[in-house]
């Protein structure tokens, strides 16, 4: 039996099939989508709101809907699903195109430089060799000083399965250690690598902080008993990772 190329499959109806098979109103969930990008992004932004912002793997453009949101102008997505650029154009977030890092940095080599290259729940659907190109030419696609912000599921969350394996494209896994490893080997600095933010409201929220502290420390105290320091585990089901080019 002849093999199918799996991304050929499930990429050309990736948000009918799996992102939006629960997204009843797509403009309800970016503006929800938006709250949570503020808080774990709009910091590490550059404070000019004409730097120019490319998002590979855009999606439907929630990180986008937050630039905009936040005044920024000078920014455009790609996405290889034309799936999801349709529903991206669907809400009016017409600065998405179908293409993917590599098809865009090979189409465009002397395209203006980037301040901010974004990746946001991408780099899980790479192969390590895939990942490794795509992170070199992001470094060469960054100006000076420039910055490479992704977010990525932690391989060392709880119960990493739900996270990792709830999407059959995932690829390649990583924590903190494995993250920052790779960024340090394609020569970007400063690698920063902290928790996402899943928050509740309300009286959740207060509940989810105590149920965080609680399975904090039975982790903690199984990391000492194999003789494993905590000092820099992140329990959060997401990383933030940002990197200077």
């Amino acid at each position: 039996m002849a093999s199918q190329d799996y991304r050929e499959v499930l990429y050309s109806n990736y948000y009918s099939t799996h992102l939006g098979k629960n997204i009843t109103d797509l403009n309800l969930f970016l503006d929800q989508n938006a709250k949570q990008l503020d808080k774990e992004f709009l910091h590490l932004l550059p404070n000019s709101k004409n730097s120019f912002i490319l998002e590979i793997g855009c999606g439907c453009g929630p990180f986008l809907h937050m630039l905009s949101k936040n005044n920024y102008t000078n920014f455009i997505g790609l996405d290889i699903s034309e799936d999801q650029v349709r529903a991206a154009h669907s809400v009016g977030i017409n600065k998405v195109y179908k293409s993917d890092g590599f098809e865009y940095f090979k189409l465009n080599p002397s395209s203006e430089k980037a301040d901010v290259i974004v990746a946001i729940d991408l780099i899980e659907h790479l192969t390590k060799n895939e990942l490794v190109g795509f992170l070199l030419e992001c470094k060469k696609h960054l100006k000076p000083n420039g910055i490479i912000l992704m977010r990525t599921p932690n391989a060392d969350t709880v119960i990493p399965g739900i996270f990792c394996n709830g999407d059959f494209t995932h690829e390649t896994l990583f924590n903190s250690a494995s993250a920052s490893q790779v960024l340090l080997a394609c020569g970007y600095t400063e690698v920063t690598i902290t928790g996402g933010i899943m928050e509740a409201n309300g009286i959740k929220k207060i509940l989810q902080k105590i149920a965080e502290k609680i399975v904090l420390l039975k982790v903690k105290f199984i990391l000492f008993a194999t003789a494993r320091s905590s000092k820099n585990y992140i329990l959060s089901p997401n990383l933030v990772i940002k990197a200077k080019a």
